[in-house]
């Protein structure tokens, strides 16, 4: 007998699979790193501001995208979370400058950072 998933069951795989891809663009971001750095000759300090505009970006997304979800709703702010990190990482994929990819890993920190406590938040508000 086959038995269609319940909605908190698709609820909590699908923001499982959001949070492997949000996982695997931060694991990644250290081999991008090495990359760039013999690509565009950084220096240390430029490859240590790419991780960093990413937690900053981070923490700016988790306040303004956490209190957007209390006003639009988590659903809607979750969904907006989720292509301004797509977007912005399929962008970066084309990114021709430090300058152009620093301004992509901000806005795209910044999907990630609202993504996670939103998504955390909806699922603890529907899963009993």
């Amino acid at each position: 007998m086959s038995k269609k998933p319940s909605g908190h069951t698709r609820l909590i795989v699908g923001i499982g699979v959001a949070w492997l891809f949000d996982a695997m663009d931060v694991g990644m971001l250290s081999f991008v790193i090495a990359a760039l750095h013999s690509e565009w000759q950084l220096s240390t300090v430029q490859m240590g501001w790419i991780g960093s505009v990413s937690s900053i970006g981070m923490a700016v997304g988790a306040i303004l995208f956490g209190m957007m979800a209390d006003r639009f709703g988590r659903k809607a702010i979750l969904i907006l979370t989720l292509l301004v990190f797509s977007i912005g990482s399929g962008i970066s994929a084309f990114a021709t400058s430090y300058g152009i990819f620093l301004g992509l890993r901000f806005i795209i920190g910044a999907g990630l950072g609202g993504e996670l406590p939103v998504a955390s938040t909806l699922v603890s508000e529907s899963v009993p």
